[in-house]
């Protein structure tokens, strides 16, 4: 439907009638609690990411903490501690990245379901 305009003999009343636009969204606060609910990625690498730097910590300790240990030892602990300090950034970024994807999703589903609305004043001027 377009708009109708009405306008009296001498101009002095002017108006637009537009047509009624409504729209409904089939979006609930527990809709988008289930969302992240169901995030198992995000929190899967979570779960390995802090496995990950609680073995890193581990290496650190042991390394740091020994006494006349053998050259193959503390050659070994130094690549396990090189191995899991790298893995275990890259999987802290994998976890954050998908926690970052799963917020700017609900966001977005937040920001459609509040439609722009127009301020009319008194003279009709928006």
């Amino acid at each position: 439907m377009e708009a109708v305009k009405i306008a009296g003999p001498e101009d002095l009343v002017k108006t637009d009638i537009r047509p009624k636009v409504e729209t409904y969204f089939l979006v609930t606060e527990d809709t988008l609690k289930s969302i992240t609910g169901k995030n198992v990625l995000t929190e899967v690498f979570f779960l390995i990411a802090s496995l990950l730097w609680g073995a890193y910590v581990s290496v650190v300790i042991a390394t740091n903490t020994s006494i006349n240990i053998p050259e193959a030892t503390t050659i070994a602990l130094e690549t396990y501690q090189k191995v899991f300090l790298i893995c275990s950034i890259v999987v802290s970024i994998l976890a954050i990245v998908f926690l970052i994807i799963t917020y700017n999703g609900i966001s977005r589903i937040r920001k459609s379901s509040l439609p722009d609305t127009e301020i009319v004043t008194a003279v009709g001027q928006k």
